[in-house]
């Protein structure tokens, strides 16, 4: 028996079927097919979002050693910063020179304070030295002036034999002290973080 598209069941099982993929059709290009697009859309943007996640997470990870690094660096400035005083302190210079000076037998001729330059961030004050010693008692004596519980440099340093040398005295010496000291207003205030989003 051969079938026949007369035949009323194998024209409905035909209508059916062509029913079936036009219903098919539709769904795919109406519904499933713009969707599709969205979930390409979707997917991207959460790989995006993953991505920005692993590079958030690196951040913080990195933001913490940066922060700990900040402040060790902090701490060390301020160590430094101790060895610059806040004002220019005469007094404490002069006697720490004196006792220098006395431990070494050095004899001063002149002492002069000279004007204080400001350099960057802090002032330079310089002292012009005229002393009269050995060449031991010179290094014993620059010896102690660098062990001050400042930062002071000499420099311009110019020695000359003394013609008629003693045991105690052998050579004069001119040379220029440099102390130096900073503002309130120069100093660095401590680091501020901010705190991350959760």
């Amino acid at each position: 028996m051969a079938a026949s598209l007369n035949d009323p069941r194998i024209q409905r099982y035909v209508v059916v079927g062509v029913l079936i993929v036009l219903a098919t059709a539709i769904w795919y290009f109406r519904m499933y097919s713009p969707k599709l697009e969205e979930i390409k859309n979707k997917e991207s943007q959460l790989e995006e979002l993953r991505l920005k996640i692993h590079e958030a997470k690196l951040k913080v990870e990195t933001y913490d050693e940066l922060k700990r690094e900040v402040m060790a660096s902090y701490y060390k400035y301020r160590a430094l910063e101790s060895l610059l005083p806040l004002t220019q302190s005469v007094p404490e210079f002069l006697n720490h020179f004196y006792i220098a000076a006395r431990n070494n037998n050095i004899y001063l001729s002149s002492l002069t304070p000279e004007a204080a330059n400001q350099v960057d961030f802090y002032f330079v004050s310089p002292y012009s030295l005229k002393i009269a010693t050995t060449y031991h008692g010179l290094g014993g004596f620059l010896a102690d002036v660098a062990n001050f519980p400042f930062i002071v440099n000499a420099g311009g340093i110019s020695i000359t034999a003394i013609p008629s040398a003693t045991e105690d005295l052998s050579i004069n010496v001119d040379l220029t002290l440099y102390t130096y000291n900073i503002t309130e207003s120069q100093r660095m205030p401590p680091p501020h973080f901010e705190e991350l989003p959760e």
